[in-house]
């Protein structure tokens, strides 16, 4: 990976060339994240997409050149922020893929050739928490409008090189919050109970033994002992928001596909390094055969 430090029209670019196994679109649809957002394209770009990360926003474009990305921010914005945010220090890829041929696994192999382009995303154990509490028994586009709803309500209005965009709310910006009118659902009372205004050094204090947690085993048994956040959830935030990448969230869709494709059991051990990558490849090859099965989403 090379970078190119450029400037356009509206300041500074980088441009990152070399970039293997990566793609926003498949990044924007793994389910991981819900605030990156596709954005009309120019000539010479194949897809565009705003990025929105705590308080930090980026435009990212992927080019008509193989492996060249255009960050549109400044050469320490991404090396601070964006390069630690998309995971580019490691690449699961060529470890995956000789495991899966190890052990013979063609729905793996043709996961990993469908869906090689998803990063696992570093995106902090706050903004996953609130998150994935909403994720829970819900679908991508309802989870991407209910965030916005909060930052909107709660974040600050910016404007990054004339992209609109509302920052993630700090944790005491929810303290006695309302959480009405976001599209929560019976998910709005876990949030009433998690930010009761006489609870907050409780929750401070929660919250600091989860992210100092020595374990991914310790993380996830504090992250279960509040409301609203089960098995799987729990699963997310420590694989998306803690980097515990043994973590290997099961939802419906996760039991659909190993009851299909793998007799009732997937045995993690030979992944257990990087079950979680694995687990993004599933999902996403998975759901996109149904979906195709189905004739659309």
């Amino acid at each position: 990976m090379r970078l190119y430090k450029l400037k356009d029209d509206d300041g500074e670019i980088v441009v990152v060339a070399g970039l293997q196994h990566f793609s926003l679109k498949q990044i924007a649809d793994s389910g991981q994240c819900f605030r990156m957002t596709a954005l009309p394209v120019s000539d010479g770009i194949k897809e565009s997409y705003s990025v929105c990360w705590g308080e930090h926003h980026v435009r990212v474009d992927t080019t008509d050149t193989p492996e060249q990305f255009v960050f549109h921010c400044t050469e320490d914005e991404f090396r601070q922020t964006w390069y630690r945010y998309f995971c580019l220090d490691y690449d699961w890829h060529p470890l995956v893929q000789s495991g899966a041929v190890a052990n013979t696994d063609t729905f793996l192999t043709n996961a990993i050739q469908y869906g090689g382009g998803i990063r696992i995303l570093n995106q902090g154990l706050w903004e996953t928490l609130i998150c994935f509490m909403i994720s829970q028994n819900n679908n991508i586009k309802r989870i991407a409008k209910s965030v916005d709803l909060l930052c909107q309500k709660y974040g600050t209005r910016k404007c990054d090189r004339g992209i609109e965009y509302y920052t993630f709310p700090s944790p005491p910006a929810l303290i006695g919050a309302d959480f009405s009118n976001l599209g929560l659902g019976y998910r709005e009372a876990y949030f009433n109970e998690l930010f009761l205004p006489n609870h907050a050094s409780d929750f401070a204090n929660w919250f600091i033994k989860v992210h100092t947690a020595d374990s991914y085993e310790t993380a996830k048994q504090l992250l279960m002992m509040t409301k609203g956040i089960g098995n799987k959830v729990a699963d997310c935030i420590c694989l998306y928001g803690l980097q515990h990448f043994e973590a290997y969230p099961i939802d419906t869709w996760m039991k659909k596909l190993i009851d299909d494709i793998y007799s009732g059991h997937f045995d993690t051990t030979p992944y257990a390094s990087c079950a979680g990558y694995v687990q993004q490849l599933q999902f996403y090859y998975y759901r996109s055969l149904k979906k195709t099965k189905q004739g659309g989403c």
